[in-house]
């Protein structure tokens, strides 16, 4: 959603220098990946601690599963588009930037298999922790329940 207001802001020409006409990716960013980085890591920050708000217990093993399906998603769309090909893209007829198609896949870089690889290990440690914090609120919530029930039998 903050992607297609961004878009709708005008900050889609910023992202056009990223491949030039011919078709060559641009260097590779640091400040940019470390910005993605950190919003990769807040997004499942904050899914794991709403899983594991919902889950009362175990809310790590929640948290993981919310970075699980999106892995799970990402390798099923990923496969559905390379079975159904470019007959499908949406992006052909919407006269916006399709970098995939741009892209030669051969000079795939290390950075960016790297890139990948960084991106999903934080995903599952924010949404790991983000379970965690969740978890506490019902730790809390019990530990006020155990001690209004000994407080009532007490008086």
């Amino acid at each position: 959603m903050g992607g297609l207001a961004a878009a709708g802001a005008g900050e889609l020409p910023f992202q056009l220098d990223l491949i030039d006409q011919d078709g060559n990716i641009s260097e590779f960013e640091a400040a940019g990946f470390a910005v993605a980085a950190a919003v990769i890591f807040v997004s499942f920050l904050f899914g794991g601690w709403v899983a594991g708000r919902m889950a009362r217990y175990d809310g790590a093993i929640n948290g993981v599963a919310v970075a699980l399906w999106m892995l799970v998603l990402v390798v099923l769309f990923t496969a559905l588009g390379v079975y159904f090909g470019d007959q499908y893209n949406a992006l052909n007829y919407l006269d916006l930037p399709n970098w995939l198609t741009q892209i030669d896949m051969d000079e795939r870089t290390s950075a960016g298999i790297i890139a990948a690889i960084v991106g999903v290990v934080l995903a599952f440690l924010g949404a790991a922790l983000g379970g965690k914090l969740g978890e506490k609120y019902h730790e809390r919530a019990d530990a006020a329940l155990v001690h209004s029930d000994r407080a009532a039998v007490v008086s």
